[in-house]
């Protein structure tokens, strides 16, 4: 399911969810696209990442304290709170 059908949908359980992973000093986020800035921007829709200690797959790349994944990646965890919790039960 991609980030922009997600958000909002009000699904109950686990599910996969595909975007554009953004982190920064205001936290990560899985975002439906990446803003052209550099470095990137998370594009809206959008929703809060909590890792609990998961690392993400794929290729990822940092520049002014910005880490953002090279391509979608996909995540499986559930909506808590309206914060997508990676690897929830």
């Amino acid at each position: 399911m991609l980030v922009e059908d997600a958000v909002g949908s009000g699904i109950d359980g686990p599910f996969l969810i595909k975007g554009w992973s953004v982190s920064d000093d205001q936290g990560a986020r899985l975002c439906a696209s990446l803003l052209e800035s550099m470095p990137p921007q998370c594009g809206l829709p959008s929703i809060e990442l909590e890792l609990g200690g998961a690392d993400l797959a794929g290729d990822f790349v940092t520049e002014a304290d910005v880490t953002w994944s090279a391509e979608p990646v996909s995540v499986e965890g559930q909506v808590v709170d309206g914060v997508f919790v990676v690897g929830a039960p």
